[in-house]
């Protein structure tokens, strides 16, 4: 109300100011109340990135720069960061921009177990869409998102509103990464996090980087995964700690409005078995995470 809903609006977070969209109001309002309590998450790997000694942070899913800003306050190694869906990469872009943020990459690209073009559904909180989706889309034309050629109001506007499903190029990160030294590495990707580890073995095998992985029950199955594949695929090679960040649903709904934005510390699974009971038990986990130690 006292910003209006055109044009962009700035607010501090992290190690500089995130852009914002002002049509999507009840996400700036979120995110005034809220401020860095809104990635609980992060943390899991505050500590973490303050010893980092070489290599670069890589976020995969960087949406409008949350994780870039945080970042970078805690640790001066390089960070580079994926993000496909063309509104929420120039968003990040300028987030990244406007805080002055130096060795800052952002690619506008999706990640997966092997390259080619996948479709994206847009939106906020966009996701690669499942094969009968897809299938769905192909009957008719996929619609751009018109980032290239709306204003910055009507892109907002399509990327919220109507969500269209637009085309993006999908790359391994074994081969973006062929030639960068990996320290950290955090991915929130909607369900399609199973074929990004996938695509990123060799520079798992190669790196061994810290892992701050969101794994999504209700999704994974849509890409022919699970939430014990993922698991079995990072056993080997790391330490798992599961960790449930989702609001508690059992309090009444006015107590949960007093206390949504109060910094949430997770639960912490006390094994993996536990982890994997809870994603498949109704109602399903809405903010898993695997955090993954070398």
């Amino acid at each position: 109300w006292i910003n209006g809903t055109s044009g962009l609006v700035s607010v501090p977070f992290g190690a500089g100011r995130l852009a914002h969209p002002a049509s999507w109001t009840k996400a700036v309002a979120t995110l005034l109340v809220a401020g860095e309590h809104l990635l609980p998450e992060f943390g899991l790997i505050a500590p973490i990135l303050r010893t980092l000694r070489a290599g670069t942070v890589v976020d995969v899913g960087a949406n409008i720069g949350y994780f870039p800003l945080l970042i970078r306050r805690e640790t001066p190694q390089p960070i580079l960061g994926f993000e496909p869906q063309p509104f929420l990469h120039e968003m990040a872009s300028t987030s990244v921009a406007d805080s002055g943020l130096r060795d800052v990459e952002l690619r506008r690209l999706a990640c997966g177990d092997a390259p080619g073009e996948v479709l994206f559904q847009s939106g906020p909180n966009g996701n690669i869409v499942s094969a009968e989706e897809a299938k769905q889309a192909a009957e008719g034309a996929p619609a751009s998102d018109g980032s290239a050629t709306e204003d910055l109001d009507s892109a907002a506007h399509t990327t919220l509103k109507r969500r269209p499903i637009i085309p993006v190029p999908v790359v391994t990160l074994d081969t973006e990464l062929a030639r960068t030294p990996v320290a950290l590495m955090k991915i929130d990707c909607e369900g399609y996090e199973l074929k990004i580890l996938q695509g990123a073995r060799q520079i798992l095998l190669r790196d061994r980087p810290f892992l701050l992985i969101e794994v999504h029950p209700q999704f994974l199955p849509q890409f022919g995964g699970s939430v014990r594949q993922v698991v079995e695929f990072l056993s080997p090679m790391y330490d798992l700690e599961a960790w449930d960040f989702s609001p508690d649903r059992g309090s009444l709904g006015f107590l949960r409005s007093l206390t949504r934005y109060a910094p949430d510390r997770g639960r912490r699974f006390p094994d993996m078995e536990s982890m994997i009971t809870a994603a498949a038990t109704p109602p399903l986990p809405s903010q898993l995470y695997l955090l993954c130690r070398p």
